[in-house]
């Protein structure tokens, strides 16, 4: 029966090595995780994406809501949203597909 005891020690023991080390592990991750992350670069991540700037507006909304500043915002993502139509609509007709050259190139009416 002592063998018995005495497997059941070695056992615990290197359960307990076991959870050392992959707490170790994970310390060591971590770190290295939080070294890799930067409020500049995190910023400059949410800002390159679309949904990241449309959340941002959203919220900056949602926070500033009712106030003078809210109502400058809105009217600013307004005249944003047009320029970008305007630019949209200046891009297709400098493309040669919007405007037909050919009779080939115009449908025929239905």
């Amino acid at each position: 029966m002592s063998s018995g005891g005495e497997l059941l020690a070695l056992r615990r023991e290197a359960l307990v090595a076991r959870g050392a080390v992959q707490r170790a592990r994970a310390a060591s991750e971590l770190t290295a995780l939080r070294q890799g992350l930067s409020l500049p670069r995190a910023a400059a991540a949410v800002a390159a994406s679309p949904q990241g700037r449309s959340a941002l507006l959203a919220s900056l909304l949602f926070l500033t809501r009712g106030t003078r500043l809210a109502r400058i915002a809105r009217s600013a993502i307004a005249v944003v949203a047009l320029v970008q139509l305007a630019r949209a609509f200046a891009r297709a007709r400098e493309q040669p597909s919007w405007r037909p050259e050919h009779e080939s190139n115009v449908r025929p009416a239905p």
